[in-house]
């Protein structure tokens, strides 16, 4: 990435290394300079015009040259998310499968993978699903009925991550 400007070496490479993670204070460290200064550096390199101007042609010549912009994340994540509410197989103990309440089979899907698609759509569209908000959640039914689907000890590792579920 070429930067066409009057910038200085440290500078160049502080544009360049910001452009890697969006962190100023570490591109800057990065960069050369000090450790103790680097997040006021890097805040004050931010709102230098010179500097400001040479991060948005480097950003705008990368969108270009990958052809990877808000759309395609967008339109990515999109997919995955419908790809992993895909039904993976059914669920089933000891060989029967698992029925819900109204007698459908229960089948397992990514739901790992749903959820961190959602995040990126909901992070990047106008919807603020995740916002921050202060309320209290106060269930209607305290007698609230819940399907557990349990995993296997592989699936498990695999994924590392397990909600686990204590009766009371």
């Amino acid at each position: 990435m070429a930067i066409k400007t009057t910038l200085t070496l440290k500078q160049k490479l502080f544009v360049h290394e910001y452009l890697l993670d969006l962190n100023a204070t570490q591109a800057a460290i990065r960069a050369g300079y000090s450790k103790k200064t680097a997040y006021s550096i890097g805040f004050e390199n931010l709102k230098k015009p010179e500097i400001a101007e040479a991060i948005q042609r480097a950003s705008t010549e990368r969108v270009e040259r990958t052809k990877i912009d808000a759309d395609y994340v967008l339109l990515k994540a999109k997919e995955l998310f419908e790809r992993c509410m895909q039904e993976i197989e059914p669920v089933t103990v000891n060989g029967a499968p698992v029925l819900d309440d109204t007698g459908r089979t229960v089948f397992r899907f990514d739901a790992t993978g749903a959820l961190r698609a959602l995040k990126i759509i909901g992070d990047h569209t106008a919807v603020n699903a995740f916002k921050e908000t202060s309320y209290r959640y106060e269930p209607i039914d305290k007698n609230l009925t819940m399907t557990v689907v349990y995993t296997s000890k592989e699936e498990y590792d695999r994924r590392g991550k397990c909600i686990e579920h204590k009766p009371q």
